[in-house]
């Protein structure tokens, strides 16, 4: 992504009219510290990162445990959306319990009822009980910028049949290779950062530092 592009996509959203539908993760502290807390969003959260492959997301209400997305950077499908997380057990930093005052294990881990790669209950989904939209997108924004921080330019997914074109809709992912029985697609990194549309980039030093989502629906004029 060139820096004109990046500045006019900041300048895009500190001029929107509806800046206040855009919130932004700490994606630097996200990174160096496992765990983000987001006390601004719609719905107050925590995000986690374990091991740069296991994206948590809790709802600081009640802790309950809201979204998952587990990847393997390792494997040529670095997600894969119809098997569970082979890092399933992979601890929490522990600054993430020293800094909240209690600890997140055990937890209702959804992994242990959804047997997937990516997954969002329900209620955080767009149109759900919680008014929050588009946190798949944040969720995929961060594995996305994790890979790039690893040194990846290109992230690989093998999709169900039914997810490929969400995947291309949402991130401009094309298909790499094919058989009778499986496709992989790939996301070009950058190139997904200019094709999101509800996602937004903060960059310090050429490194993205901030991840901002708008959490709120898109108007239908």
């Amino acid at each position: 992504m060139t820096d004109t592009h990046q500045e006019i996509k900041e300048q895009t959203v500190l001029s929107n009219k509806n800046r206040q539908d855009w919130f932004c993760l700490d994606f630097l502290k996200l990174v160096n510290d496992g765990f983000a807390i987001c006390p601004d969003f719609p719905v107050k959260m925590l995000i986690t990162i374990r091991g740069m492959c296991m994206v948590d997301v809790f709802d600081m209400n009640d802790f309950q445990h809201a979204a998952f997305l587990d990847f393997d950077l390792s494997r040529p499908a670095a997600l894969d959306s119809a098997f569970a997380s082979p890092f399933i057990g992979l601890p929490f930093n522990a600054i993430v319990h020293r800094s909240l005052g209690r600890t997140l294990t055990p937890f209702d881990d959804l992994r242990k009822q959804h047997h997937v790669g990516f997954f969002v209950s329900p209620d955080y989904r767009n149109r759900g009980a919680k008014s929050l939209w588009n946190l798949d997108e944040l969720m995929m924004a961060i594995a996305l910028e994790a890979a790039f921080f690893l040194g990846r330019r290109l992230f690989t997914i093998k999709p169900t049949a039914d997810k490929l074109a969400y995947y291309k809709k949402k991130y401009g992912a094309r298909v790499l290779t094919t058989n009778e029985n499986d496709k992989i697609v790939g996301i070009d990194i950058e190139n997904a950062r200019q094709y999101m549309r509800h996602i937004q980039h903060k960059v310090n030093e050429d490194q993205v530092s901030d991840i901002c989502v708008k959490f709120t629906p898109d108007t239908v004029s």
